[in-house]
């Protein structure tokens, strides 16, 4: 897939294909971590991740101050949250939740019954100071809403949030840097061949990504684009998104405590812990 003739395409910043780490159970490659999301801003995290068999999932956990987007690449996953949510996600489906001012969830993996895997990708992205405060909020966006174009012969596009290719998605991001992360294949970008697991970070001197494939196996891959929060500071320590320390200070106590906006977490478990 190649930008239009007058568009300018971007440059690559930064090519990474870290290695796999294990945490609770899971594989997770991570280009974006705790020591370099202030770079990629306003990304926090981003998990390529796979479990296998029936995993016990990644337990109830808190959340503040950020959006996360779980995409779903095979088998499915169980999501229940402090808000009263539950859901299945199913190969395609997308969950949004917006943590807010606080929430509690349980992601638990449902193993392919033929590959007995679970894949998928989540994206950490921080708030806009104004929203920080917000509502916890949570949808779960089913395969066959996303609008699919089909710009050139052999290439479909996926619209999971904003616009692309004159599809918009049902969803818009709360803090609309780019970024291209290979699921499968191996498609050119840039100019350089990429594979399974690697990200390619973007330089803002353009405003299209080159992006090909060449060989006869199919390719697929993730475009991230998002504007830098300006002027605004971000500090996160774990699960806490926050714009000074002292934010993040609160967080922790306000969790413990079960207040402004973690009333419901001291009275609530998931399904799945006993």
């Amino acid at each position: 897939m190649n930008a239009p003739s007058a568009v300018k395409p971007r440059a690559i910043l930064k090519q990474l294909l870290r290695p796999a780490h294990g945490q609770m159970g899971a594989k997770i490659h991570q280009p974006i971590g705790p020591g370099e999301f202030l770079e990629f801003m306003p990304f926090l995290l981003l998990d390529d991740l796979e479990t296998e068999g029936q995993n016990s999932g990644f337990g109830d956990h808190p959340h503040r101050g950020q959006e996360t987007m779980t995409y779903v690449l095979e088998g499915s996953l169980l999501h229940q949250d402090s808000n009263g949510n539950k859901g299945i996600l199913q190969v395609g489906d997308m969950q949004v939740m917006r943590a807010g001012s606080g929430i509690m969830h349980n992601e638990t993996p449902i193993a392919d019954p033929e590959t007995n895997r679970t894949k998928g990708i989540q994206l950490w992205v921080a708030l806009p100071e104004a929203n920080l405060n917000d509502a916890a909020a949570y949808k779960d966006i089913q395969s066959a809403e996303y609008p699919v174009s089909s710009p050139a012969p052999g290439v479909d596009v996926k619209v999971v949030a904003g616009e692309s290719f004159g599809a918009s998605a049902p969803i818009w991001t709360r803090a609309p840097g780019a970024f291209v992360h290979v699921i499968e294949g191996n498609p050119s970008i840039a100019g350089s061949p990429g594979r399974p697991h690697e990200t390619f970070f973007m330089k803002r001197d353009g405003e299209g990504v080159k992006i090909e494939n060449q060989n006869a196996d199919k390719a697929r891959i993730l475009l991230i684009a998002g504007d830098p929060l300006e002027g605004q500071e971000v500090h996160r320590i774990g699960p806490f998104v926050s714009t000074s320390s002292a934010g993040i200070s609160d967080a922790i106590l306000d969790f413990r405590m079960g207040s402004n906006g973690f009333e419901r977490v001291s009275r609530w478990k998931s399904d799945t812990v006993h």
